[in-house]
Formats: structure tokens, C-alpha cells, sequence
């Protein structure tokens, strides 16, 4: 059922991997916006970034582990009943 609660910590949730998002450096937000978000294939994103289709899949990995960590700490969090808060 959804209620008021569940809305305000859905919203909460997504305004905090935003952040973490954003706490990204802007080479892995860049990739992960592009190939993510926007649904663009990998020479795209290499030519508009201007890197080789192996530093494109490090940027990808590095910045997709850190956004499932991220994730992984508010859910987490949620589960026990706690909020993660950033400090």
C-alpha cells in the first residue's frame, strides 16, 4: 500500500543516490549519465569523452561499484530501521 511514509523515504532514497551520484568524479558520471541514462553504445561515449573503449569500461565499473555501495549502505539502513545519514 502506498503511503505517505513510503513516498517520503522513496523520495528520500532517490535524493540521496542522486547525490551519491553526483559525488561521482565527472569522467564516471559522464559515462554512467551516457551509456546508463541517455542509452548511448560505447563508441559514442568514447568519442564524445574522448577515451579508448577500455578506459570507458573502467570508468563504468569503478563508478557503477560505487553507486551500489552507495545503495547498498541506504538500503541497508532502511532495513534496520535507521536512516543513513550523510555526515
Amino acid at each position: 500500500m502506498l503511503t505517505p511514509e513510503r513516498v517520503a523515504g522513496d523520495r528520500e532514497l532517490l535524493d540521496r543516490m542522486g547525490a551519491a551520484l553526483d559525488a561521482l568524479p565527472p569522467a564516471q558520471r559522464a559515462a554512467i549519465w551516457l551509456r546508463d541514462v541517455e542509452g548511448l553504445e560505447a563508441p559514442e561515449i568514447c568519442a564524445a569523452l574522448g577515451v579508448s573503449d577500455a578506459n570507458l569500461r573502467v570508468l563504468l565499473h569503478r563508478g557503477r561499484t560505487k553507486l551500489r555501495d552507495a545503495a547498498a549502505i541506504l538500503v541497508e539502513g532502511t532495513r534496520n530501521g535507521t536512516a543513513a545519514r550523510r555526515t
